[in-house]
């Protein structure tokens, strides 16, 4: 059997597999798709980008989120016949055409984050997909005390927590700079808020002006379990509030740095991970608030929430998040809908 892969044009020509690839493969985030094309190899499939294996030669079609109305891939797939997966990974705010029910009816399958659409039919329920391991267990002493790795974004959507992230920001910029990093890129231009706004950071003076002045931003960073070890506390918060289910690597990326996560995400997330794992900043809300419960936590209330996500991060629960959960999900599917 041959797949292709839909992939965004960043990740042609294989590049979704391309495990040595410092730039794409950061942090090791590719990991579920290089595991992905090494598990179907030993099937006997091939999987390759569709720049690379031609969809009028496939024996089916994988997306990584939905492809537009106008990409010719959907003619070719009507005019084979040939089935259609999506691994819709991708916020449904950020790329509404994951939850477009026109292009999910031409699909016969959506792996998706969605805890309220999975039926274990067309909707396969996945999640974004880690290389679980215990946390660093590092010494409290000498860490710093607070950090945020983000990127400067904005959105008009109900659920953003993008302005969340911005007034906790802006407080420890302005009350306690000495307590907090932050990391990240585009906090040298504005946020792209608006139309004006988006034309402003293409314009040097301008964006230079009207960029937010932060004392307590830090710059870019290559690797983010390093720069995370050396934190007590790690504000990790999603771009979203919502849809249930949605939990991307920002949690994770905490727990496996061993520091505690501060975090923001949705309403079920103690469904997925116990709430003894994390402080939860939704129901603190105001940075004073949620700083003051920080600074009343010692060294042994820490140490106990490591010990409780090195116990999740072992446990039965964790194992959906994993790589070797998230592989054996795609190719069961795609070799029970091929009939092999």
């Amino acid at each position: 059997m041959k797949i292709a892969f839909v992939v965004p044009p960043f990740f042609k020509k294989g590049r979704i597999f391309a495990e040595h690839d410092l730039v794409a493969n950061r942090d090791d985030c590719l990991r579920p798709f290089i595991e992905l094309h090494k598990a179907l190899a030993q099937e006997g499939i091939i999987l390759a980008t569709a720049d690379e294996l031609p969809i009028c030669e496939a024996d089916a079609v994988l997306c990584l989120n939905m492809p537009q109305y106008d990409h010719l891939m959907w003619q070719k797939v009507v005019e084979r016949g040939i089935p259609v997966h999506v691994i819709a990974l991708e916020s449904e705010y950020i790329h509404p055409l994951n939850a477009d029910p026109t292009l999910i009816a031409r699909c016969t399958t959506i792996f998706t984050y969605r805890d309220d659409v999975v039926d274990g039919v067309k909707f396969q329920s996945i999640r974004f997909a880690q290389q679980l391991r215990p946390p660093l267990r590092r010494p409290w002493v000498g860490r710093k005390f607070a950090c945020m790795v983000s990127g400067n974004k904005a959105s008009s959507h109900p659920n953003e927590l993008y302005s969340r992230r911005l007034e906790l920001i802006r407080w420890y910029d302005k009350h306690h700079q000495d307590m907090f990093d932050l990391f990240g890129t585009d906090w040298e231009v504005p946020a792209p808020s608006n139309l004006c706004m988006r034309v402003v950071r293409r314009l040097p003076v301008l964006k230079n002006l009207m960029a937010p002045k932060l004392r307590v931003y830090r710059g870019t960073i290559s690797q983010k379990l390093d720069t995370l070890a050396g934190y007590r506390f790690n504000f990790c918060y999603e771009n979203f509030n919502s849809p249930e289910g949605w939990i991307t690597e920002k949690i994770f990326d905490a727990m496996f740095a061993g520091c505690v996560p501060i975090y923001w995400g949705p309403n079920n997330i103690s469904y997925h991970i116990p709430a003894s794992c994390y402080i939860d900043a939704s129901k603190l809300s105001e940075p004073q608030a949620i700083h003051e419960q920080l600074m009343s936590l010692d060294d042994a209330q820490c140490n106990g929430i490591i010990e409780s996500i090195e116990s999740y991060l072992r446990s039965d629960l964790a194992a959906k998040f994993s790589v070797e959960t998230f592989v054996k999900k795609v190719v069961q599917r795609l070799q029970m809908v091929s009939g092999k």
